[in-house]
């Protein structure tokens, strides 16, 4: 059972999704706390930020989400299509675990660990709880790596050594995550 508060600060016009976020993270809270270790703090707030900030982050006991990617997205009723404010709350509360307590060794670049592991464990909370969403989700992340090879000036480096090429530690990594669980079922243990 998870006891950690879960709370959302956004602006009143805005709070269209906010119970949808907030079930969504506390869901994952307490799945991510099961799997991973005790959330190690004692709250858990998300907060509304402009669109101009732009994406989402990830602090200690804080997510900054713009409005863009939760709180204002409409989730979509169509099962075949991503519910983008799940899947961005589920990868910030999942970089609690990955990128704030556990990060890259001296030769592994952190966005491996903290982009790609978050976003496969993302990745396996829409399987769990939003299995019809994941086909939509593996199209959009491989036609993200597409365009990122594409757009790239510089060759492609291994996803081992990648740092912060969006296309490979998110995109590609979660793909290539989600290939290992099926050919091995680590899957069971995330």
């Amino acid at each position: 059972m998870n006891d950690v508060p879960v709370e959302a600060y956004v602006h009143p016009s805005h709070a269209m999704n906010q119970p949808h976020v907030l079930d969504v993270a506390a869901v994952n809270l307490a799945d991510y706390s099961a799997r991973f270790g005790a959330f190690p703090l004692g709250s858990l707030r998300i907060v509304e930020v402009p669109r101009t900030v732009g994406g989402a982050q990830s602090l200690p006991g804080l997510i900054l989400q713009s409005e863009d990617l939760g709180f204002l997205s409409r989730v979509p009723r169509d099962s075949g299509t991503i519910d983008l404010p799940a899947f961005v709350a589920a990868n910030e509360v999942a970089h609690r675990w990955w990128g704030s307590q556990v990060d890259g060794a001296a030769d592994v670049p952190s966005g491996l660990v903290s982009e790609g592991l978050a976003q496969y464990a993302a990745y396996v909370a829409m399987t769990r709880w939003a299995p019809s969403r994941v086909n939509a989700i593996r199209q959009s992340e491989t036609h993200r790596d597409w365009r990122g090879r594409t757009d790239a000036l510089d060759p492609e480096v291994p996803l081992r050594a990648a740092e912060c090429e969006g296309h490979l530690v998110y995109s590609k990594a979660l793909l290539a995550f989600a290939a290992l669980g099926n050919a091995r079922s680590i899957d069971q243990s995330l």
